[in-house]
């Protein structure tokens, strides 16, 4: 199946859904996306830059996902965990110098439910998700922020949520275009979603996002 090299993930989704077993060609669909040809994905625009702002101003950044070990009906079984660490270290997402997120601050859960428990966990003040129904579950945590990330939406585009289309946008909104990085501010903390969902194919005072 070809799409336009334009189409969002979202747009590829609608029309894979709109044919018959079209759930099932989705899964085959993301195992493969998130697996075999995972390599071939980009960083997007700013979400680097976002990290290594809150980071060098002491908030907390964590990657919370909800991915199975192994793409459903994926005949060569790419652990896709291992692939989303690998593809993190070589995009520098992950790194130990105080602007990148560490190994041990990403957190892949096998559920939904799960995810949502270690938001809770986490006591994230801030969560960023592609998926509506994660920031709409009523598990969500009540004292999180919810923001939707939806790179693709309209100018009239409406949800429950605040809504962020690019990561530059949400950098914008938390730390201004003439933040200065010298100056202090109380540490706070912030929580993207999953690893992979920074790519083109992230109550106490501190703000954990």
């Amino acid at each position: 199946m070809d799409f336009p090299i334009s189409f969002s993930k979202s747009q590829v989704k609608e029309v894979v859904f709109a044919r018959p077993g079209g759930d099932l060609d989705w899964q085959r669909l993301q195992g493969q996306v998130y697996g075999k040809y995972i390599h071939l994905a980009t960083v997007f625009p700013g979400f680097v830059e976002f990290v290594c702002r809150s980071k060098l101003n002491g908030h907390s950044v964590f990657i919370v996902s909800h991915k199975t070990e192994h793409g459903h009906f994926d005949d060569t079984q790419v652990n896709l965990r291992d692939a989303a660490l690998s593809w993190m270290t070589r995009n520098r997402i992950i790194g130990s110098d105080g602007t990148a997120i560490l190994e041990s601050e990403i957190f892949f859960t096998s559920t939904r439910r799960e995810k949502l428990d270690r938001i809770r966990s986490l006591e994230c003040t801030h969560f960023i998700d592609d998926l509506e129904e994660v920031l709409a579950d009523p598990l969500f945590p009540e004292w999180t922020e919810r923001i939707l990330f939806l790179p693709d939406c309209s100018a009239n585009f409406r949800c429950d949520f605040q809504v962020g289309s690019s990561w530059q946008m949400l950098k914008t909104d938390f730390f201004g275009d003439d933040f200065d990085d010298t100056r202090p501010i109380p540490q706070t903390g912030i929580t993207t979603k999953s690893a992979m969902e920074a790519n083109n194919l992230p109550p106490e005072t501190s703000q954990r996002v």
